[in-house]
């Protein structure tokens, strides 16, 4: 264990996070989180996270307590960010580390009377914080773990590489307990669960269609799994908002099942890891997939995987174009022709280093 020393806070024993907004960059901040648990081993090391993320921090030993929210907008919410800061002010934090760059992020603290605030100074926020880190120039190039090990490493005396970010692994931890509650919940959808082999596909994306594989790509994908390897089993993740996409790829094949919006957070991400690997475009499965050491093919379409592929054994599939990465929700010209030019057989090509 490397150890460490903060300077410009002398001693810290009572941490918050304010973790970020979206799932999968709540995973790509768990190694700063646990560089900061190195640094100060003997801290009490908490959470503030929105209420639909909670469940991920339940398999990250290095968090004490974690206090939710409902992520009202500003004005209409303002409210309940007052009594969040009561609250939050009774607990006597010495200081928080704000990883979001909203305005809105560092206000709850600042509230809250917590003496040191940490975090990048964006937004017109840095009347707000007592250390103002600056961003980083090449901010959407760089990978998004490397912006929460920044905030982390503006108080640490040592420095650290960079890279060290990525030699955490795993970084969502189930115990035996939790192995066996997964089992348990996935044989009320599949009776004979223990006896099968389970590969994961996820072909949702929160973000947008400009996100997602086409649906019938999967459907072949899941079809040619199950001919060459009958003694597998597929399993369909998502939310509700992608049942439409399970129901039809469950009706390819008797051992395809689909789960999607039938589990929370924390199941879903404990039947994540009885998979042998997965299949998913760029979401927050790939990120959870990846943080519990399961090999994951993931693929791109508007975004880049320099700056968002999952931390652990994710490969990125993408095809760039020379409008590639745009980063929209939707395709401007229509056709989304960076995942349409993804073809089964080279995503097949990849999972075969795995599946077998």
């Amino acid at each position: 264990m490397i150890t460490f020393s903060g300077s410009g806070i002398a001693i810290m024993k009572k941490i918050l996070i304010r973790g970020v907004n979206w799932l999968g960059d709540a995973v790509m901040s768990l190694p700063a989180i646990k560089i900061l648990r190195q640094a100060f081993p003997d801290a009490q090391l908490d959470v503030l996270t929105p209420e639909k993320i909670g469940g991920l921090y339940e398999f990250v030993p290095e968090i004490s307590r974690i206090h939710t929210f409902s992520k009202e907008p500003f004005w209409k919410g303002m409210k309940d960010r007052f009594k969040l800061a009561r609250n939050l002010k009774k607990e006597k934090y010495e200081s928080c580390f704000i990883f979001p760059n909203s305005f809105d992020s560092a206000l709850v603290p600042s509230l809250a009377g917590i003496p040191e605030r940490i975090g990048f100074n964006t937004q017109g926020r840095g009347w707000l914080l007592t250390i103002k880190v600056r961003p980083p120039e090449d901010y959407f190039k760089e990978h998004h773990s490397l912006h929460y090990f920044s905030i982390i490493q503006s108080v640490l005396k040592e420095r650290m590489n960079p890279e060290s970010v990525f030699s955490f692994s795993p970084l969502l931890i189930l115990d035996e307990n939790r192995k066996k509650q997964s089992m348990a919940k996935l044989k009320t959808e599949v009776p004979d669960a223990e006896h099968r082999h389970f590969i994961g596909m996820a072909p949702g994306a929160e973000y947008g269609p400009a996100k997602k594989w086409p649906l019938e790509k999967y459907r072949e994908l899941c079809l040619r799994v199950l001919e060459e390897n009958p003694a597998l089993s597929i399993l369909v993740f998502g939310t509700k908002q992608d049942d439409e996409a399970g129901k039809i790829l469950e009706t390819t094949h008797a051992s395809v099942f689909d789960l999607t919006g039938k589990t929370n957070l924390a199941e879903f991400i404990g039947m994540l890891s009885l998979c042998r690997g997965v299949v998913t475009n760029d979401s927050g499965a790939m990120h959870m997939s990846g943080a519990l050491g399961i090999p994951v093919i993931a693929i791109f379409g508007s975004t880049n995987p320099e700056a968002t592929r999952g931390l652990g054994p994710v490969e990125a599939v993408c095809h760039f174009l020379p409008c590639s990465p745009c980063f929209d929700r939707i395709c401007k010209k229509g056709d989304t022709a960076c995942l349409n030019g993804i073809t089964v057989e080279e995503v097949w090509k990849k999972m075969n280093k795995w599946i077998h």
